[in-house]
């Protein structure tokens, strides 16, 4: 099955450069393109390294009857994702990206938003930022990150305020590049130092090693991507920019082994190689194989989305609130192992492909592969509103959620993409407010 795997990845990417490619050297962040070979690698690539070497993290290994299944479901999922996407997009006019991304276009920076944005965004997390440290401090960082679901559970609201400070930096930031760029003025490098330590909090307060990287590859893209105005970027910058990834992802792997390491008796089998850490990290096909193996046609019947709707209740007020998929997968695969009230609990992660699966079955493929493609196309049409940096950053927060779904929990991800979302949505609607309320 490994042959298959392979192929399917060179497929698929081969489709991206011949096809999806051919405006890359106007259009280097083109929601497509990235789906296409974020997903190639991830289910395809990783998972041919796994089953060749039969390095899992739940089991040695699993049958061909799962893998070929698996790599059926998967090329289905895909191929309605890309025809989803270009059903929808081809119906809809919008401007290229040398166009929608030239600073020079945008109208300057609005005062009065930004000021509100840096009120609803510091001052309530000074007191929020001081909150967090409270449990820290009582629990010491090592036993706060063993325990950190058990910890921050029903603490959601409190998250969503530093969860702020990471949409907040990248529109400072992009305010930044584009005066630099309009008025020919190196950025002040404090500013920029002061911002980035800022960004980080969230990732370093909730032990999270997603929102450690997720800040980085946001402010960096960002800048790559204005200075070239949306354009492909050259060999050189290329290269460094792989390099910096490389070492985040390597930073990323060290916190989950870290973190891991604390809660004992949670490990399952361990990883060895680097691909294989990888496949577990931010690839989720193996649950793919473990369902087909294991599950005993179990579905859930949407029941794990169920939270997206409910999830905003606080489960100090609802005690029995339905789990999304990852508590929901973690108790089907090792029974009663999520349980709120003990301590070093861990949730497995899921991804959207695979969450669609647990819930509808097969089906899920198509019914899943129909919902994301239409996500995809509504994050590349977004860009026709793009005339700000608060309108750039959230388009950039929504291209970065198109990778963040495919490797985690559909509701986390939900409620991660919407506390990243609130802050830049509330400021721009407290200031067109504020101007229809001031006299003509």
């Amino acid at each position: 099955m490994t042959f298959a795997y392979i192929t399917s990845m060179l497929f698929y990417l081969a489709f991206a450069l011949t096809i999806g490619m051919s405006t890359a050297r106007r259009d280097f962040l083109n929601p497509l393109n990235i789906f296409i070979v974020y997903f190639s690698l991830t289910f395809f690539l990783l998972p041919a390294f796994q089953i060749e070497n039969e390095d899992f993290r739940y089991r040695v290994g699993y049958s061909e009857y799962a893998y070929f299944y698996g790599w059926l479901y998967l090329n289905v999922f895909i191929s309605i994702v890309i025809i989803t996407y270009l059903i929808i997009t081809n119906k809809v006019d919008v401007p290229i990206a040398g166009e929608v991304f030239d600073v020079r276009r945008w109208d300057k920076e609005d005062k009065k938003v930004t000021n509100i944005l840096r009120i609803f965004v510091l001052i309530p997390n000074i007191f929020t930022t001081l909150y967090f440290y409270k449990y820290i401090l009582l629990n010491g960082y090592s036993n706060y990150l063993a325990n950190r679901i058990i910890l921050l559970s029903g603490k959601g609201y409190y998250i969503s305020i530093i969860l702020a400070l990471i949409p907040f930096a990248l529109n400072e930031m992009v305010n930044l590049y584009q005066k630099s760029y309009l008025y020919k003025k190196k950025s002040n490098g404090w500013l920029l130092l002061f911002l980035l330590i800022i960004a980080l909090i969230p990732g370093i307060v909730l032990g999270s090693r997603t929102n450690l990287i997720l800040p980085l590859l946001l402010i960096i893209l960002s800048y790559i991507h204005i200075k070239n105005k949306g354009a492909l970027l050259s060999i050189k910058k290329f290269g460094i920019f792989s390099g910096v990834m490389v070492m985040l992802i390597y930073f990323a792997l060290w916190l989950e082994e870290y973190r891991q390491s604390l809660m004992i008796g949670t490990k399952i089998v361990e990883s060895k190689g680097l691909l294989i850490k990888l496949a577990g990290g931010f690839g989720t096909a193996e649950n793919i194989y473990w369902w087909f193996d294991y599950a005993n046609g179990k579905i859930f019947y949407g029941s794990t989305l169920l939270p997206i709707l409910v999830g905003f209740v606080p489960r100090s007020l609802w005690e029995n609130k339905p789990f999304g998929g990852g508590p929901a997968f973690t108790n089907t695969i090792r029974p009663g192992s999520y349980n709120q009230g003990a301590e070093n609990i861990s949730s497995l992660t899921t991804g959207f492909p695979f969450e669609f699966m647990m819930n509808f079955g097969f089906i899920g493929a198509v019914v899943g592969g129909m919902v994301f493609g239409g996500f995809l196309a509504f994050v590349y049409c977004y860009r026709k509103r793009i005339r700000n940096s608060i309108q750039y950053s959230i388009w950039m927060i929504l291209l970065y959620s198109t990778m963040m779904y495919l490797h985690s929990e559909v509701f986390g991800a939900t409620s991660k993409l919407v506390g990243l979302l609130m802050p830049l949505l509330m400021s721009q609607i407290f200031s067109k407010l504020s101007r229809k309320d001031r006299p003509q």
